[in-house]
């Protein structure tokens, strides 16, 4: 197994992995999302890892996005971990070797923390490997995360559509 990052011209190969997370998100859907994510080459604040097989097919990948966080100063940020690998062995290797690689971006991009979000729908198998790759590299719990889903077409507060209960957001004009 290799690293690399994913680029424009295996967006649509990485499309199977994709659909084993988000079964309703569409090829163009997929190629869209991807190409936002992309690593420009005058940018290394964002971008997608891939482990590839030696015959170059994607087993797995990871997202990954720069950011200042509070605590820690330049964090990168990996999310939406994913290897679908035929045997187990494979599906460790694979995330060991994902985790391996955003060390080496978070290194290269001078950040003093990595951060990574492990989805909890992720099947137990996956989610087991992840854990294990990262304790075992000396990763350790430091954030607890939260979401809720909002409806499609709801704007952020600050446009001005909603007021805050202390009215103290800007509104758009």
């Amino acid at each position: 197994m290799r690293l690399a990052p994913l680029c424009r011209t295996k967006v649509a190969q990485a499309y199977p992995l994709i659909q084993a997370m988000r079964p309703d998100l569409s090829l163009e859907g997929w190629c869209a999302l991807a190409t936002e994510h992309l690593r420009p080459a005058a940018s290394a604040d964002h971008g997608i890892l891939t482990v590839e097989t030696e015959q170059g097919y994607i087993l797995g990948l990871i997202f990954y996005t720069i950011y200042t966080d509070l605590k820690h100063g330049r964090t990168l940020l990996a999310k939406d971990a994913l290897v679908l690998a035929p045997v187990r062995q494979s599906t460790e290797a694979a995330f060991a070797l994902l985790i391996e690689g955003v060390e080496q971006v978070a290194a290269e991009c001078d950040c003093r923390a990595i951060h990574t979000s492990l989805l909890l729908d992720l099947p137990q198998r996956g989610n087991r490997a992840l854990r294990d790759s990262l304790t075992s590299r000396g990763h350790r719990m430091d954030h607890f995360m939260f979401c809720k889903t909002l409806p499609e077409g709801t704007e952020p507060l600050w446009l001005g559509r909603r007021e805050s209960a202390a009215g103290d957001l800007p509104r758009r004009h």
